[in-house]
């Protein structure tokens, strides 16, 4: 009977280490590609934790079935050499699964605990951000300068239509327009026509050198296609030369709040060096627009995030995945924040607009009316 026990633990302790040995690896806490070699590696781990931990039991049961052996083949003989055999079994039993319990822990605390590259990937995309803000910033302060020189300082208005027509027919001349005789050849289609098509501008995550020069020139053929030529030398010294240059001001300060939305439009899409390495990506030189899309494709539209996910059985791993996608919408959150100001302010500045156009036909009728009345 006792030999049918000791044959029954033996197996019972070997099922326990080909439980752990074969059940699904829980060490994924990131997502997409990079995730799932973190869960390969963690796996590798705790499988080579558990096949120690098996090695391990295997012996001392096999040294508690010889003391078996060695004990009761003279029971009937000696008994009191079976009570010190009964004694080391027990011990021996005891040790056995205090070393399972122990393994199984340690296992349960490898998985948990495994970091992912993914969590390397994405301290790298965040520090990343945290380098471009400069240079998104000055392609902000970039853009809007160019938007207000073109009020302020246009030296000729012929001039600046003459330019906008040869821009347009060097540089992104369409088939119709080769067909009306404005150039002799189509350029690429992703850049014909595209200083006047709103797709050109926003269609896109990053641009080129070519179509960053078309963003400029929509942006331009939008907000002040024909600007009013500044007046010459000297000329703003009279009382109506000064009133000419304040309506310029009132021109130019309207503008730059549209202006401005521009310019994060197009500094959002425009290519930062470096960006994609220091963010751990395969791509050297990237932009903003494409990092952030590279965060959220890398989960929605990534199979091996759902599948990573799908395998997790840690709660650890999956609050630590819920916690990056918090923080990642925290972030996308104060983005659109000051998007939503920028939006604010052009709604209001079109009503303020709005308001005097209405305003100034009825002053001007009262003002009439007052003088009559004298």
């Amino acid at each position: 009977m006792k030999r049918t026990y000791i044959a029954l633990s033996l197996v019972t302790a070997l099922s326990i280490g080909t439980y752990f040995a074969t059940a699904p690896s829980a060490a994924c806490c990131g997502d997409g590609a990079i995730a799932a070699q973190g869960a390969i590696t963690a796996g590798s781990t705790v499988s080579q934790a558990i096949g120690t931990a098996t090695q391990t039991i295997v012996q001392m049961l096999n040294q508690i079935n010889d003391t078996i052996t060695n004990g009761f083949g003279k029971m009937y003989a000696e008994q009191s050499k079976q009570t010190a055999s009964e004694k080391v079994i027990q011990e021996g039993m005891v040790k056995a699964q205090t070393q399972i319990y122990m393994e199984g822990r340690r296992a349960d605390a490898t998985i948990a605990m495994k970091l992912s590259p993914r969590a390397c990937y994405e301290l790298q995309a965040a520090g990343a951000v945290g380098q471009a803000e400069s240079s998104y910033d000055g392609t902000v302060q970039s853009v809007t300068k160019a938007v207000a020189d073109r009020t302020l300082y246009t030296p000729n208005t012929a001039g600046a239509i003459g330019a906008m027509y040869r821009t347009h027919a060097q540089k992104y001349c369409s088939p119709q327009d080769v067909r009306l005789g404005r150039c002799s050849s189509a350029v690429p289609a992703d850049l014909q026509n595209a200083d006047i098509r709103a797709d050109n501008l926003l269609a896109r995550d990053v641009y080129s050198p070519q179509q960053q020069d078309a963003a400029m020139s929509f942006v331009n053929n939008v907000l002040n296609p024909i600007p009013t030529q500044m007046l010459p030398k000297g000329w703003e010294k009279t009382d109506a030369g000064k009133e000419f240059i304040a309506g310029q001001m009132v021109e130019q300060g309207r503008n730059s709040v549209a202006a401005n939305s521009f310019a994060h439009m197009v500094a959002m899409r425009q290519v930062q060096p470096g960006l994609g390495t220091a963010a751990g990506l395969d791509t050297a030189d990237i932009s903003l627009k494409q990092l952030i899309r590279s965060q959220a494709d890398g989960r929605f539209l990534s199979p091996q995030w759902y599948k990573m996910i799908g395998s997790v059985q840690s709660e650890h791993q999956l609050l630590r995945e819920m916690n990056k996608q918090m923080a990642f919408q925290v972030w996308l959150d104060y983005q659109t924040y000051e998007q939503n100001e920028r939006m604010e302010a052009v709604l209001a500045t079109d009503m303020s607009i709005a308001a005097k156009r209405d305003s100034e036909v009825r002053l001007a009728d009262a003002r009439k009316a007052a003088a009559r009345a004298r």
